[in-house]
């Protein structure tokens, strides 16, 4: 049993009980401060509370606490006695200042809840069904960070299964069509889809849906068009087959994510990739569809590329958005993960707006290039997440698919839009998805002439496109010419709206002359 405390003694302002006085186990108090402390085994005095009030008459150490105006403090220097002075102090908090906070499991917020410009991967959105600091690659969760309730900024994760925010109901988790975390940031928390502007996509066919040039066939050949605006850039021949695939292939998997085509990509060997080697799929872009990124000068603009994809691989996988033309001299390597093989992951990634470099802001010349990595060597690859002066196609360290034999990965709903909110993606009618490519590419139909003269006479033809392009084209015969009664068929003037052509009389009398032309005015 401890031994009964008999007497209280007390002290003089700033002093302890005299020697010949202490006993163990006897209380004292020090009336300058009323200061409570006991006497231990060796005489000794000793504190019994870590807190005192505040007075002038007594001096201070650093790490003191004192309770002064209602509130904690905490000496972060020494401070002579006298009035108290607050920059020997930190505050602690007070019981006011606690509920000026959200508790952890949950209330209501009645001010702004700001987020973060950057969003983590799917992967970790899924895993923790919350909003993850993008720096935090292991998505580790601040469960221990309190809101204030007038509003704040959220660094860490926001768990729990339900919370209200301004009378906003949040659900467990976000709509099915806002998987990507960037959606979550505005849907989700505002208890909304936010609005589709019709034109916010810069990039054309990201749905796959156009194939004038091959229908639906497979191809391998490297360093030209795919599908309609998407080429296969590759340093080294037949190390894979690129071909536009639909719902055939793909089930009601990718139907029920509400798309009906992608661009599918295969590897036909285990190839050991040198350090000058790059394979991608890529779409060069337009200036005249970016101005207003703004990039190269103090107001560039972030902007959100988002997709689905699926691989039979999984890991990380990289792609960038560089300058144009090749070698870029600006590039920002990206990640994304897969986490599932052969099933379809929506990715969304805000990029921030390059303020240096040089870039193409106008016109009709290309300005940047959309890459998707299939594997690059060192040459090609660089860190991930920054701006590079330099011409990479992905980031260090990622998934190689022409790495592995027979492995896929393929590529639909793709979207560039400015901002740091991915929306939806929004589909264009076909005959305005199909006029948006003929400006780069197109066939003519088949364009028949005639005429009558002499023989050794000429006559002509002029035809106008289908569409304006966006410059003048190069003009290839794709099927033809037919000669009736002609020959010597010759290009005349083209323009960015049509072609004269001309033709020989070979006998006297009428003649005629028929094909089909292809005509690109790709970047």
């Amino acid at each position: 049993m401890p031994n009964r405390v008999a007497t209280l003694r007390s002290s003089v302002p700033g002093s302890m009980p005299q020697a010949a006085t202490r006993a163990p186990g006897e209380l004292w108090l020090n009336f300058a401060d009323a200061h409570i402390g006991y006497i231990d085994a060796s005489q000794t005095a000793q504190k019994l509370l870590a807190v005192r009030l505040f007075v002038s008459t007594a001096p201070y150490a650093t790490g003191d606490f004192v309770v002064y105006a209602g509130a904690l403090y905490q000496a972060i220097a020494p401070s002579a006695a006298g009035a108290f002075t607050a920059s020997n102090w930190t505050k602690i908090g007070t019981a006011q200042d606690l509920s000026q906070y959200l508790p952890l499991a949950g209330g209501t917020l009645t001010g702004a809840l700001n987020l973060p410009a950057a969003a983590p991967t799917v992967a970790t959105q899924a895993t923790n069904k919350s909003y993850v600091d993008a720096g935090d690659a292991a998505a580790t969760t601040v469960a221990n960070t309190k809101l204030p309730l007038a509003g704040g900024t959220l660094t860490g994760a926001l768990n729990g299964t339900t919370a209200t925010f301004s009378g906003v109901a949040a659900a467990a988790d976000p709509p099915a069509q806002d998987s990507s975390s960037k959606l979550v940031t505005t849907s989700w928390f505002n208890g909304h889809q936010p609005a589709i502007k019709e034109n916010s996509n810069r990039l054309i066919n990201g749905d796959m849906r156009i194939d004038q040039r091959n229908n639906g066939a497979s191809g391998t050949a490297i360093n030209g068009y795919t599908v309609d605006r998407w080429a296969y850039a590759a340093s080294q021949t037949a190390k894979g087959t690129w071909q536009r695939g639909g719902l055939a292939a793909a089930g009601s998997v990718l139907a029920g994510l509400g798309f009906g085509y992608y661009l599918a990509f295969t590897s036909s060997s285990a190839y050991a990739l040198l350090a000058t080697d790059t394979f991608n799929l890529t779409q060069p872009v337009e200036a005249d569809l970016v101005s207003d990124f703004a990039w190269g000068s103090a107001n560039a603009q972030p902007v959100t590329l988002s997709f689905l994809a699926f691989s039979s691989l999984t890991g990380t996988f990289s792609g960038s958005i560089r300058s144009y033309p090749a070698p870029a001299t600006r590039s920002y390597p990206f990640t994304f993960s897969i986490p599932v093989a052969n099933t379809w992951t929506k990715i969304a990634i805000t990029i921030p707006g390059d303020t240096a470099g040089t870039w193409v802001v106008g016109g009709n010349a290309a300005a940047l290039g959309v890459v998707f990595d299939l594997g690059s060597g060192a040459n090609f690859r660089g860190p991930a997440g920054a701006w590079a002066s330099a011409s990479y196609s992905g980031a260090t360290g990622a998934v190689s698919v022409v790495a592995v034999n027979g492995a896929t990965f393929n590529l639909t709903g793709v979207k560039l839009e400015v901002g740091s909110i991915a929306t939806p993606y929004n589909r264009q009618s076909m005959a305005k998805s199909l006029a948006d490519c003929q400006r780069y590419y197109q066939f003519s139909g088949t364009l028949i002439m005639g005429g009558y003269s002499t023989a050794g006479g000429a006559f002509w033809g002029a035809f106008p496109f289908m569409t304006e392009m966006r410059a003048t084209p190069t003009l290839t015969y794709f099927s033809g010419p037919t000669y009736g009664n002609s020959s010597a068929l010759t290009t005349g003037a083209i323009t960015t709206r049509s072609a004269n052509f001309s033709a020989a009389v070979t006998t006297g009398g009428g003649a005629t002359a028929s094909f089909v032309a292809a005509l690109s005015a790709e970047l």
